[in-house]
Parts: structure tokens; sequence; C-alpha cells
């Protein structure tokens, strides 16, 4: 009886065991560890300055994001994540040897363009805004006023649809119009006013 209570015993013992050395192993396995205060042979901003130079970018024009000391597989690297006006980079640095692990450099969105209807682009850039002044447009007002004239009884609620487009080089206003079951298409010269494309589409 005593023979197969410690022979119970034993193999509990055994499995409770191989539980710990299990837990143990799958702990082992993390790869990635934050590293706050340790000793490594490479400074921040030594760091910083080896990416630069890596990348060939100057540092008045670098926005850096992220700094981070970590340790991966028993190695302490840098993360490091910047940008300029026109690329992103990241970059993994040994940070003991300095060496360039990893690096990637991908480019920004482009700036996108909005035109107002006073006439003035605006480029869009990151945070950055550009304004400029171009000729004198009509307006999208007059623009209604000049395509209903063309229609007796027609009045302005009866566009449905307008707007500022450049036309191979050339600013227009492009729009639709609804009445008595008809349907106009036009295209009107934005700063002369002159109607150069009209469509009718009887339903």
């Amino acid at each position: 009886m005593k023979k197969n209570f410690l022979k119970k015993l034993l193999i509990l013992f055994f499995i409770t065991m191989t539980g710990v050395f299990a837990n143990e192993n799958s702990v082992k396995k993390t790869k990635t560890v934050r590293v706050l205060n340790v000793d490594v042979k490479i400074s921040i901003e030594q760091a910083k300055q080896l990416a630069l130079n890596h990348s060939k970018v100057a540092k008045n024009s670098a926005k850096m994001t992220k700094i981070r000391l970590d340790k991966e597989n028993r190695k302490f690297i840098y993360e490091i994540e910047f940008y300029t006006e026109r690329k992103k980079y990241k970059y993994n640095i040994d940070a003991n040897t300095g060496k360039v692990l990893s690096y990637s450099e991908k480019e920004r969105s482009s700036a996108s363009t909005v035109i107002r209807d006073d006439g003035k682009i605006i480029n869009t850039n990151g945070s950055d805004t550009e304004i400029r002044k171009t000729p004198k447009y009509i307006g999208m007002e007059k623009a209604k006023e000049i395509a209903v004239s063309r229609i007796t009884g027609a009045k302005k609620i009866n566009v449905t649809n307008i707007q500022l487009d450049n036309e191979k080089g050339r600013m227009i206003y492009e729009g639709r119009m609804v009445y008595k079951n008809t349907e106009y298409k036009f295209d009107i010269d934005a700063t002369t006013g002159e109607v150069i494309k009209w469509e009718v589409n009887e339903n």
C-alpha cells in the first residue's frame, strides 16, 4: 500500500516539475525585451548620427519620431524612426558595434491639391500648407447664372452639381442641370465665362 502511495507521489512530483520546466522554456522564447538602464558602447546620439549618415540625410532636415533601446535575441539594438519632407526611414542598429542591422526607406504620401472657388490653389504636404494665387475666376454662382440663362424658365436651383476642374491645363466649371425632364451637362471657362461644352439629354 505504501509502495503504491509513494509511486503515485513520485509520478505527481515528476508531472509538476515537467510543467515548471515547460513554462520556463516558453518564457525563454520571448524575443524582444524593453530595456531601460543598461551599459552599451553606442550612445543614443551616436546611434542617431549613424542612421543619418547611412541614409545621407542632414540632421536639420530630419524629424525623429522614435528612438528606443531594446534587447532582441540577446543583442541590444536601437530602434530608430525619422522622416524628411519626402521620405520615412526605419533603422535597427547594434547598440555595441554600431552596425546597421536593418533599415527601410519609403516615400511619404504626395501632397494633395485643393482648388478653391476664389482661384487659389492650396498644396498640402504633412503639416505644411502653401497657398498660391492664380488668375481671378468668375465663381460658381456666376457660372450657374450663365448656364441657366440659356434655358427659359430655369433657375440656379436646377443646377444639381457644379465643380471647378482642370481640363488639360484650362480651368473650367463642370456642371449638371435638370429642368423639365431634360438633363444638361456643361463646361464653362472659369476665367472668361465662355460656354465651351453643352450637352442635352432628354428623358
